[in-house]
């Protein structure tokens, strides 16, 4: 994906554990800050799915499809946009959503 930017250069994709928002939120953190960059556009493309019907799946397997799907999205936001940012529009913002449940969750964050 970067190699088909036209500034390479200028992109920067940092993997994280969505697995884990807190996790996400201090590396978000420790990037901005030594990294001293601007973020202008953010895309959150992570995210997975459970093929199993509601009852044969986990708990356990609901709470991390929430902590990858919806709040690590929500903490690498918060850490990356300030509210300026946002009203002046000198960012953007998207998310990739691939499954009803998650797209449902995900736009009402995204409006």
């Amino acid at each position: 994906m970067k190699k088909s930017c036209a500034k390479p250069d200028k992109v920067i994709i940092l993997p994280l554990d969505l697995s884990n928002p807190e996790k996400v939120l201090s590396q978000a953190q420790q990037f901005l800050t030594q990294s001293k960059q601007k973020i202008d556009i953010l895309i959150n493309n992570g995210g997975i799915s459970m093929r199993s019907g509601f009852l044969e799946n986990s708990f356990e397997n609901e709470i991390t499809m929430l902590n990858v799907n919806y709040l690590s999205q929500i903490a690498l936001t918060k850490v990356t946009f300030t509210e300026e940012d946002l009203s002046l529009l000198t960012s953007h913002l998207g998310g990739i959503a691939k499954y009803v449940g998650k797209k449902e969750r995900t736009y009402c964050f995204y409006e």
